[in-house]
């Protein structure tokens, strides 16, 4: 061998191989040159060894990616996006629509979308279809146009009787054996009530009366056949509801699809599995259906890269396992995961299990297994979380996320796996900062799941300089940053910038019956109970720290403490320290409570701008006197990020 051979073989050994991927490729070439690169991106991950990098040409790549091989540290099998346009797509292009009356076309849909529980999917260009439903929708997913209870009636068994507003005049029969959709979140006589999305049947309707009555749905707060509107999960007055998915026979006796869609829905007989769709457009050009999951199973695999693509209608595991996951740890080690833009990674409408531990650890991209780094992504338009993050030593960091959990489920936009049901799931020490969170009904980060591993070393877990704002939107009594019933042994809850949850019983930073947190530095505003930690066991100490907050209830009818015991008179062995606060700080009797400052005017540099600096020495609050201000959310963490591509456009 000459010199010239063996340097060329010690470059090749100490930086690998690069393989070439692209739409014009073939899976018969040798893949290391443009001009020979392979078709698939699983054809050159079966050729990969450690140190080996596979570069993927713009186009739309239609697979789920599994490599057989693991890298080594310091020698990881990387994929990456070569442009902007690299889209690994989880829908199928859909042929052979045929007219079939007033705009509405049909073709064979082949099988249903079952896969973990998700539900058929259909898109026309870069844009989610509606499922036939009542009302129509044409507003935001996180926001649609839903029908409003205006009476609620039991009417027997697990039944209960409606009149909404919009007033029901669909024709008889249409919707019988359909689905419903019920936030069981609604506006109480005294205050917003606890509650999440419902899912249920259609069991009659009656044009003449405007009559809606369904079954499945939740009956706890009725009582001898009365309402009780305080009640939690409920259906009263104000409910939100809609219809979907009706029954073949109602579709068929009322005129058929033909009458059934508007403009931008389908709908699937599943008698025969044809696809009805009416295009925005027109004309049936785009049109697609969902068939994958995941673009990268990466379970069980370790030292793995992945940087650079647009996902669409998909998403990426490194745990096939995680949605069933309890108190065992995946194998897959030391993933990374960045610059990816995702929009519609998950999406489902059954909401018939357990409604607070459903879609926890099921959604998104999912980070299960030690070591794994989520970082500079942006996603959006998710039916459940974002990110679900459960194992050990997992980093979420500096992402953008955006109406995520539209379903409004309890799953928050990024969770830390469940806490009950069947047991808490094994989740260690993640942290999980600079993310900027956005637009979304339900909660912002749920941490229930998350604990510290040594009580000893507090803040081994972490939640910080996390930006959140205008979540809570279609739902009460839950947070930006929300916990229930879990012993966090020291979770570090910090830096966190949290605005804009307006309305009774919407909440900041929540500890909800829960013990071992320490909440410190954060600045909450225009929230109604910035901070709130449950506790009234006098015998169980709290071990809550609540410390160096700036926590500014909104001014309403009336106006909250911006700290306040929610729940009862005691929380033994817990701190409340050096806060600005409007109104007051209180935490029950056995508490450490010292230094705290109410907020008054003059006393922050620009509060009309949000910029919370005291203006003068008061030694409390988030910000030091005379300091500059710290920054929150994905534009301020701290790693060098590229240009991301633009948040819409053809996937």
């Amino acid at each position: 061998m000459t010199l010239t051979s063996l340097v060329a073989l010690s470059v090749t050994m100490a930086s690998g191989t690069t393989f070439f991927v692209a739409p014009n490729g073939n899976d018969s070439h040798t893949g290391q040159s443009k001009t020979q690169a392979f078709r698939t991106l699983n054809h050159a991950a079966a050729k990969m060894k450690p140190g080996d990098t596979c570069l993927v040409a713009p186009g739309t790549y239609r697979e789920t990616v599994r490599p057989p091989k693991d890298g080594l540290s310091g020698k990881a099998i990387t994929f990456r996006a070569s442009g902007k346009s690299v889209i690994l797509s989880g829908a199928d292009p859909v042929s052979g629509f045929i007219p079939s009356g007033a705009g509405v076309f049909r073709a064979p849909a082949g099988a249903r979308f079952t896969d973990l529980r998700q539900s058929d999917q259909v898109f026309e260009q870069d844009r989610m279809l509606e499922l036939a439903r009542w009302p129509k929708n044409s507003s935001d997913l996180a926001a649609p146009a839903d029908a409003v209870v205006v009476e609620a009636k039991d009417a027997g068994t697990d039944r209960i009787a409606l009149k909404v507003r919009p007033a029901f005049n669909e024709p008889d029969g249409r919707w019988a054996g359909a689905k419903v959709w019920v936030n069981l979140a609604h506006l109480g006589k005294n205050w917003g009530q606890d509650g999440q999305a419902q899912t249920g049947t259609v069991v009659s309707t009656d044009q003449s009366t405007g009559t809606i009555v369904v079954a499945g749905i939740d009956k706890r707060s009725w009582s001898g056949g009365k309402y009780d509107p305080d009640q939690p999960w409920g259906v009263g007055e104000g409910t939100e509801i809609h219809l979907f998915d009706p029954a073949p026979a109602g579709v068929n006796q009322t005129g058929g699809a033909a009458k059934l869609l508007a403009p931008g829905e389908w709908w699937i007989n599943p008698s025969d599995a044809t696809l009805f769709v009416r295009p925005r457009s027109g004309k049936p050009e785009g049109i697609g259906q969902k068939r994958r999951s995941f673009a990268f199973d990466l379970s069980a695999r370790r030292h793995i890269v992945v940087d650079g693509f647009q996902l669409f209608g998909t998403s990426i595991t490194t745990d096939l396992g995680a949605d069933d996951r309890v108190n065992t740890l995946a194998p897959s080690e030391a993933i990374t995961l960045r610059n990816l833009h995702g929009r519609y990674l998950t999406h489902f409408t059954d909401h018939t299990r357990n409604m607070q531990m459903m879609w926890l650890q099921r959604s998104g991209i999912r980070l299960s297994g030690t070591g794994h780094l989520l970082e500079n992504c942006v996603f959006e338009d998710i039916a459940g979380p974002a990110v679900s993050v459960i194992g050990k030593r997992n980093r979420v960091m500096g992402n953008t996320i955006r109406r995520a959990n539209y379903s409004a489920s309890e799953a928050g936009c990024i969770d830390c796996g469940r806490s009950y049901d069947p047991a808490p799931t094994l989740s260690l020490n993640h942290e999980i900062g600079y993310n900027t969170i956005v637009d979304s009904p339900q909660q912002g980060l749920n941490i229930r799941g998350l604990i510290n591993e040594n009580p000893l070393t507090p803040g081994g877990a972490r939640v910080h300089h996390n930006l959140i704002q205008r979540v809570m939107q279609r739902s009460y009594d839950s947070a930006a940053i929300d916990q229930f019933g879990t012993d966090g042994r020291g979770v570090r809850i910090d830096h966190n910038l949290i605005s804009d949850l307006v309305g009774s019983l919407r909440i900041g930073i929540y500890t909800d019956f829960g013990f071992g947190y320490v909440i410190d530095h954060n600045v909450i505003w225009n929230v109604d109970r910035p901070i709130q930690v449950n506790h009234r066991d006098e015998k169980q100490a709290g071990n809550i720290r609540v410390e160096y907050n700036t926590a500014l209830s909104a001014k309403q009818q009336y106006q909250m403490a911006g700290i306040l015991n929610g729940a009862g008179e005691w929380n033994p062995a817990s701190t409340l320290l050096n806060n600005i606060v409007s109104v007051r700080a209180q935490l029950g009797k056995g508490a450490k409570v010292e230094g705290n400052v109410v907020a008054e005017d003059g006393l922050f540099v620009n509060a009309a701008e949000f910029d919370f600096r005291p203006t003068r020495e008061v030694n409390a609050g988030a910000y030091k006197f005379g300091q500059p201000r710290w920054a929150a959310g994905a534009k301020a963490y701290p790693v060098a990020q590229p240009k991301l591509f633009a948040t819409r456009g053809h996937m």
